[in-house]
C-alpha cells in the first residue's frame, strides 16, 4: 500500500497570472526579488559592492529556482531554492545577530527560515 501523501494543488483559476502560478513559484520569485532589489539598495545607499553582488546572485538564483518549478522540474527547483534559503538564512541571521538590524538582515533571515520549511515540506512530497 502506498502511504505517500500528495500535495493539493495551491492554485486556483484566476485572471491574475500571478494566482495561478504552481506551488512554489511565487515564493521563489518573490525572495528573488527581494535579495536582487535589497542588494540595488545597499549598493546605492552605501556602496557596497558585495551587497550588490550578493543580492544579485540570490535574486538570479531564485529566479531560476522559480522557472524550474515553474517548467515541470519540480525537485530540481525545489532543491536549489531550499539550498538557497539555507545559505540566505544562514548570511543574513548571522548579519542579523552581530548587527541587531531588523532590516533588511532580520526580514530577510525570517522570510528565509520560513522558505526552508517550505520548501523542505514539499520536497517530502515531490
Amino acid at each position: 500500500k502506498n502511504t505517500r501523501h500528495t500535495h493539493p494543488p495551491l492554485t486556483f483559476q484566476s485572471k491574475n497570472r500571478i494566482l495561478n502560478m504552481p506551488s512554489g513559484s511565487f515564493l521563489s520569485y518573490l525572495i528573488g526579488a527581494a535579495t536582487a532589489v535589497g542588494g540595488s539598495i545597499g549598493y546605492y545607499k552605501a556602496s557596497s559592492v558585495p551587497s550588490l553582488v550578493s543580492g544579485l546572485g540570490f535574486g538570479l538564483g531564485f529566479a531560476v529556482a522559480g522557472l524550474l518549478i515553474d517548467n515541470g522540474q519540480r525537485s530540481k527547483g525545489f532543491w536549489t531554492a531550499f539550498g538557497l534559503s539555507i545559505v540566505l538564512g544562514l548570511v543574513m541571521g548571522n548579519k542579523f545577530i552581530n548587527s541587531g538590524k531588523i532590516m533588511p538582515s532580520g526580514i530577510l533571515t525570517v522570510l528565509s527560515a520560513y522558505s526552508v520549511y517550505f520548501y523542505y515540506d514539499r520536497l517530502t512530497y515531490v
